[in-house]
């Protein structure tokens, strides 16, 4: 295929309809090529599964800001981080630090420590269905899949449930932030929530370590190896990021799984009938529409991707939303929405390598609670009003999800 300037296909998220469906411009970005410049950012976006795939698991190349070549954005991030009074958490420092600070995060985080909010998770879920047949419906997003998870990390880290509406807020603001562009009232807007929630984190923190608990915040304190323990700064840090990764993109992802069953009645009947597909319909889901649409790394030497020099220094998005439908590795069907498709699980939304989501199990555990309990218990389940996605690039998500019951 020839590309001229009349056809050739540039990273827009300001285009109109972009955030309606990013897959239409970035799937046309894939297939025009492997890596994309963006001339907005003066970074690179790598379009291709095979590719993305490849650098998420190169230990060789990192997340931190540290390496990276001076833009508009990095120099805002660096100067939140000089901010921040608890320092960079573990997926924005890489090497030693990195493997340090995400081994002894693990000990608190493991898949069978996960597993046992199975049944708070599965009772919650419940009791917000409760008052969903009440009054015949509401909005799925804020009444539904966004309480669950929120609460069920809050009961996780020792955070009062009656404090989730002000720490919604601060997360809220501190993720947009991991959007390239961001206005100055925003980065200001996060760095004040950061400060906020800092000082409420040290708060918990000082209670737990004069009377620990059996949650995480406990457990992070606690967490020890070879007489190597966590700062407090560590801890305050990572449990941020704790919460807000554990409860923001699972919001989405149980508000795009929901989304896509609307959207696609003959996978929703499926649901409805029989819970065979449960695990694999929030793979696919993560697949299609994934809540984390796109992945940064930052190299600190330059790499060649499909022969591509991309400079050290330079912000790298492995761009999931198109890895995820390459016809390359999912072939004809891949822009189609299956979940019994048998390889969903091969989808890069968790990331990979050294900073693979450490919340992965927990995401999936409340994503397959959550989807297939409200299909199942409201056979009549209807959308009262179009959903409208956030103005977001990095994170993906609705605004609201009116529903009736």
């Amino acid at each position: 295929m020839t590309i001229t300037d009349d056809t050739r296909v540039i990273f827009n998220p300001f285009e109109p309809d972009y955030f309606a469906d990013p897959s239409v411009q970035l799937n046309a970005l894939r297939e025009q090529e492997s890596v994309h410049f963006m001339e907005f950012t003066g970074g690179y976006m790598v379009t291709r599964y095979d590719d993305a795939f490849r650098l998420l698991r190169d230990r060789t190349i990192g997340s931190t800001a540290e390496n990276a070549t001076s833009t508009p954005s990095i120099d805002a991030e660096r100067a939140a981080i000089a901010q921040d009074p608890a320092g960079p958490n573990m997926l924005r420092v890489d090497g030693d630090d990195h493997t340090r600070m995400r081994r002894l995060v693990s000990m608190a985080f493991t898949p069978r420590a996960i597993e046992q909010w199975r049944t708070r998770a599965t009772e919650l879920t419940d009791e917000l269905l409760d008052v969903f047949e009440e009054r015949g419906g509401g909005d799925a997003l804020h009444d539904f899949a966004l309480p669950l998870p929120a609460t069920v990390i809050s009961d996780m880290l020792g955070m009062p449930t009656g404090d989730l509406p002000k720490l919604r807020e601060w997360s809220h603001a501190m993720a947009k932030t991991l959007d390239a562009v961001n206005t100055e009232e925003e980065q200001q807007r996060s760095i004040d929530s950061a400060r906020a929630m800092d000082e409420y984190l040290r708060d918990i923190y000082d209670r737990n370590l004069a009377d620990p608990d059996d949650g995480i915040f406990s457990a992070l304190i606690a967490a020890e190896h070879d007489g190597d323990q966590l700062t407090k700064n560590e801890v305050i840090s990572n449990i941020r990021l704790l919460y807000i990764a554990g409860h923001e993109t699972t919001t989405n992802l149980i508000g795009n799984g929901l989304v896509e069953l609307f959207r696609h009645p003959d996978q929703r009947e499926m649901v409805r009938r029989s819970d065979e597909h449960d695990a694999n319909l929030v793979e696919e889901v993560l697949r299609f529409n994934s809540p984390v649409q796109m992945t940064r790394r930052i190299p600190d030497h330059d790499i060649e991707v499909d022969g591509t020099t991309i400079p050290g220094g330079s912000v790298i998005l492995l761009c999931a939303v198109s890895a995820n439908r390459d016809p390359r590795k999912w072939g004809p069907t891949g822009d189609e929405f299956d979940i019994t498709r048998a390889d969903a699980k091969d989808q890069l939304s968790f990331g990979g390598g050294a900073h693979f989501c450490l919340g992965a199990a927990l995401a999936r555990l409340e994503g397959q609670i959550a989807i297939p309990r409200i299909v199942r218990r409201f056979p009549d389940l209807a959308l009262a009003a179009e959903p409208v996605f956030e103005p977001r690039v990095v994170l993906r998500g609705v605004s609201a999800l009116e529903v009736t019951v």
